[in-house]
C-alpha cells in the first residue's frame, strides 16, 4: 500500500467549522498526521494574510518547509512568505473585469497579498466581508467612466 505523503486541506467548511475556528479534534488530527511524516497543506482562495493566524495554530507558520498554496492556485508559497509559484491577473484584465461589471451592473473586487481592489465607490458587503475575513485593506481603484 502506497504510504501518504501530503494531505491538502480547504479552509472554508473544511479546516474550519461554521463559526470559523478549529476545533480541538481537526488540531488532534493534524499533529498526528504531521508526527507521521505527513506534510499539511492549506490550500485556499484566501491570501497568505487570510491564513496566518491558522498556520499559527497549527504550528505551520512562517517556515520554510512548509506551505501553503493561495488565491485558489493563484500563489504557492512558503509559510514563511517564498513565493514559488505565481499566475496573477494584469491591469488589462482587471480593467476587462471593470468594464464588464459596469455593462452588467454587478459588483466585483480582486484579491492582492496587500490588500483588495475595487472599482465600486459604493463598497460591496461581501468585500468588506471578505476583507475583514482576510485581513486587507480595501483599494477603489476605478479607471472608467
Amino acid at each position: 500500500m502506497n504510504e501518504i505523503k501530503v494531505i491538502a486541506i480547504d479552509v472554508d467548511g473544511t479546516l474550519l467549522n461554521s463559526k470559523k475556528q478549529l476545533t480541538r479534534g481537526v488540531k488532534n488530527a493534524i499533529l498526528m498526521a504531521r508526527k507521521a511524516g505527513i506534510k499539511i497543506v492549506i490550500a485556499t482562495g484566501r491570501p497568505l494574510s487570510g491564513v496566518k493566524q491558522i498556520l499559527h495554530e497549527l504550528d505551520l507558520a512562517n517556515q520554510n518547509d512548509e506551505y501553503v498554496v493561495c488565491f485558489g492556485g493563484g500563489v504557492v508559497e512558503t509559510t514563511s512568505g517564498n513565493v514559488l509559484f505565481e499566475k496573477q491577473l494584469t491591469y488589462d484584465n482587471y480593467l476587462d473585469l471593470e468594464t464588464i461589471a459596469l455593462k452588467l451592473g454587478l459588483h466585483f473586487h480582486a484579491s492582492a497579498p496587500d490588500r483588495i481592489y475595487t472599482a465600486d465607490r459604493d463598497i460591496g458587503d461581501f468585500t468588506l466581508y471578505e476583507a475583514d475575513l482576510v485581513n486587507l485593506g480595501i483599494l477603489i481603484e476605478h479607471r472608467l467612466k
